[in-house]
């Protein structure tokens, strides 16, 4: 573990509530690591933030949106035009593709990748629930873009970007950090 990564991770959320921006946060994470689960299983909404799946984003209303973080800059774009205050919002993605290019400094980039048990119980679960039979319902193919999805995260054994265990974990500390931020408190490199 790298404390100075965590370290970084504050500063920014500090620079974040300070600005008084609304808190948006990429989450990077792999396919079966329970994305819709969390947003289905939290009606959308985890502590006022909205929750919002990268397979699912609105693409009528944000024409050519693509599913990485400057959708999320759109959102508050588009409402800042609007004279509508964004409110806190979480795209749940992918740590491949687009998603992993560009980097906004009003947004917080954080890897979710849970532990392989959670994992095997994803895919078992896809299974027995018989919807979606595509290539992520092999155990093999998850477990291999979850090793790449970890290369992301820790790079020489080094961890290089914030990881948690579970969405609940990393949007917590997320949250928790913006709303105890107060402006008597000093920013920290």
């Amino acid at each position: 573990m790298n404390p100075e990564v965590y370290g970084q991770l504050t500063n920014r959320i500090f620079r974040i509530k300070q600005a008084r921006k609304p808190l948006l946060i990429m989450i990077n994470s792999h396919p079966c690591a329970g994305k819709s689960f969390f947003i289905h299983n939290h009606t959308k909404n985890f502590r006022g933030c909205n929750l919002v799946d990268h397979d699912k984003i609105n693409r009528r209303k944000y024409q050519g949106a693509t599913p990485d973080s400057s959708y999320l800059m759109r959102i508050q774009q588009d409402n800042a035009i609007k004279g509508i205050v964004t409110t806190h919002t979480v795209l749940l993605g992918s740590s491949f593709g687009p998603g992993k290019q560009e980097k906004y400094d009003d947004v917080i980039y954080i890897d979710v990748i849970p532990p392989l048990k959670v994992i095997e119980r994803n895919v078992k679960g896809r299974l027995e629930e018989g919807k979606r039979r595509d290539k992520w319902s092999n155990l093999d193919i998850v477990i291999k873009r979850r090793q790449k999805s970890l290369l992301f995260a820790i790079k020489d054994e080094v961890l290089v970007e914030p990881l948690f265990a579970t969405f609940q974990e990393g949007l917590e500390f997320c949250i928790n950090t913006y709303n105890t931020y107060n402006s008597t408190d000093g920013i920290y490199i």
